[in-house]
């Protein structure tokens, strides 16, 4: 409501807060997806421990959901770290993952403190699929999600998987479908 008033009121100061909040405590990735500007060669950077602290501090307090990247995969970072900062301002994440860190031991660390996590998987063929997220084995993804998927279920954390179409895969998109309900899911993203 309040970033309704802010907005029809065109205010300058807003009283309204953020209720998400993307905080990349660093830009690291276990891949090198095709889309991403990790393939770009960006210098890996990581926000110190103290710093990353005194951020989430200050935009924790006002936010609902916490997306612990920064187009990295959000499982690199100090797991620990990140489920006490969530505990200790009552926020719950959100993750985008790339599946190839996400098996049993990790979910459990982070499922008191996840509200939904987004597998991104392009295609339902492994060759496109590892030809696009170079270092991930399709096989290896689908085994952790199969793991994952009915863990999701007991805790009640939503999941959606996400796909970028692009010429390589865009004529795989109604496979994909299929293999995501066969995973069980129920909501796919398509970006461009």
């Amino acid at each position: 409501l309040r970033l309704a008033e802010d907005l029809a009121a065109h205010r300058t100061t807003w009283a309204s807060r953020p209720t998400e909040v993307e905080l990349g405590f660093n830009n690291r990735c276990n891949l090198l997806c095709v889309m991403c500007h990790q393939a770009d060669g960006i210098p890996p950077q990581a926000m110190p421990r103290d710093k990353a602290r005194a951020v989430a501090d200050q935009v924790l307090p006002f936010a609902l959901h916490l997306t612990p990247s920064d187009a990295s995969e959000p499982l690199i970072n100090d797991l620990d770290e990140v489920v006490a900062l969530c505990r200790k301002h009552d926020v719950q994440m959100l993750l985008y993952c790339n599946g190839t860190l996400l098996d049993e031991a990790t979910f459990r660390r982070i499922a008191p403190v996840t509200h939904r996590i987004w597998f991104s998987i392009d295609s339902p063929e492994r060759e496109t699929f590892e030809a696009l997220r170079v270092g991930a084995r399709l096989e290896q993804v689908l085994a952790n999600i199969r793991t994952v998927m009915p863990l999701c279920a007991q805790a009640r954390i939503e999941v959606g998987f996400n796909a970028v179409v692009m010429l390589p895969n865009w004529k795989q998109m109604p496979e994909l479908v299929d293999l995501v309900a066969d995973l069980g899911g129920t909501q796919l993203s398509l970006q461009e």
